[in-house]
């Protein structure tokens, strides 16, 4: 499965070895399934035309978000996965020798003596640029014009990973129509937040809006930022009146306090007293045992997969040092070469990738480095890939002129130096 567009360089330079590739191999079995993430179907199609292209190629139109790409985890291109026979996925992002080596052993027949190493494709349960929070809206709010209603918003973590910087905006309101943004701060794994919204109506009328939540997240040292919305309808009136029943905290508390007024009284009717009272104080805490555990212990499940899944380590604080390889490998560039480093303030693995590209450029005069905040330039930012549909994706290093990206920190002098080495010579 090969992900492409025609607009991605990269992928256009990789076309000659695959359609090698499928010309040498495809009465052996081998098949290639393209996916573009074009928005044209005129361009793709002047693209198949032009490369001569055999194989099948999925379109859909949406870009970033494809659905097969949605799937995939795709989060840059170019990217493939090479499937075995079975229809198993035994390697993903192979290019050149490394794609043909692999192709030609898995045609071939197995071997029992040296079977074909294989290399899982493991990703994070909840992978990069997936929303995290669940948002509950009330199914009406009623508001009255010349005074100001308030309703409330529910959050749900349904993930291992700290939801950071939450913020809560109403949008698509009409003139008249004022609410604040509300900020909630960190919503923790696994917990929940409530955010009270406060709608102040001059002049009507008002059906309905949309509540924007921001937020951003880290998995190991990859983070991202969500802009997630959730439709709210408005409904003109008096609004209800309010429970007048005592809150769970004050029957606890009535509670407690009988059981100590029955420490210090006499008589067979107040040890009764005392009785009941305890038997009412353990019936409401197996009731709320009983509500809340189970959803809890949902929400855990969804995610305990995590436990057999590699996530790499975030590098906060640390500072990087430069092999002897890289730097040997930096000396013999002989062409300038342009690296952006995608970043922002809340990025906590950041500082480590800004770092290792600077720690590179002092090796050579011919490695210039950019850093950008990618909240404050959202177009560039969109336009290297790193941003896509109301979705951040930080640190994100790009090769300038490649247009090829490396996310995250892990292993970054590795992955890094061949793309270098490439556009550098």
């Amino acid at each position: 499965m090969s992900f492409w567009a025609s607009w991605c360089g990269p992928c256009i330079a990789e076309l000659p070895i695959l359609l090698d590739l499928y010309a040498q191999h495809h009465e052996l079995g081998f098949e290639i399934v393209g996916v573009s993430l074009d928005t044209s179907e005129r361009d793709l199609r002047s693209a198949l035309s032009t490369h001569d292209v055999r194989w099948p190629v999925a379109f859909e139109g949406k870009s970033w978000d494809n659905s097969l790409a949605q799937l995939y985890r795709v989060y840059q291109i170019p990217t493939s996965y090479l499937l075995d026979r079975g229809g198993i996925i035994r390697f993903r992002d192979l290019h050149g020798h490394d794609l043909a080596r692999r192709v030609v052993e898995l045609l071939g027949p197995p071997r029992a003596e040296a079977p074909v190493e294989t290399v899982p494709a493991v990703v994070p349960a909840i992978g990069p640029g997936r929303p995290i929070l669940e948002i509950a809206v009330p199914r009406e709010v009623v508001i009255a014009i010349g005074a100001t209603s308030s309703f409330v918003v529910k959050l749900v973590n349904v993930s291992p990973y700290d939801a950071e910087e939450v913020t809560l905006t109403l949008g698509g309101l009409p003139p008249g129509v004022a609410a604040p943004d509300v900020k909630v701060g960190t919503v923790p794994a696994f917990g929940e937040r409530t955010a009270r919204i406060a709608v102040r109506v001059s002049e009507g009328p008002v059906s309905s809006g949309t509540i924007e939540v921001v937020y951003n997240y880290c998995i190991g040292d990859i983070c991202v930022q969500i802009q997630d919305t959730a439709a709210v309808s408005f409904a003109l009136g008096e609004a209800p009146p309010r429970s007048a029943a005592i809150p769970s905290w004050w029957l606890l508390i009535f509670i407690g306090v009988g059981l100590v007024l029955a420490l210090f009284l006499r008589g067979r009717a107040v040890a009764v007293v005392g009785i009941v009272l305890g038997g009412l104080f353990a019936a409401s805490l197996a009731v709320g045992a009983l509500l809340g555990q189970p959803r809890q212990a949902q929400r855990i499940g969804a995610v305990l997969c995590m436990a057999c899944v590699g996530i790499e380590e975030g590098r906060v604080g640390q500072q990087p040092a430069l092999s002897r390889e890289g730097q040997a490998i930096l000396a013999t560039l002989t062409r300038p070469v342009q690296v952006t480093v995608f970043s922002t303030e809340w990025c906590r693995s950041c500082p480590y990738a800004i770092a290792l590209v600077r720690a590179m450029a002092r090796v050579t005069n011919l490695l210039t480095v950019v850093v950008v905040d990618a909240e404050a330039d959202p177009a560039q930012a969109e336009r290297a890939g790193v941003a896509r549909s109301g979705r951040l994706v930080v640190p994100a290093t790009v090769v300038e002129g490649t247009g090829e990206v490396v996310f995250g920190v892990d292993n970054l002098e590795a992955r890094l130096l061949p793309l270098l080495a490439a556009a550098g010579r």
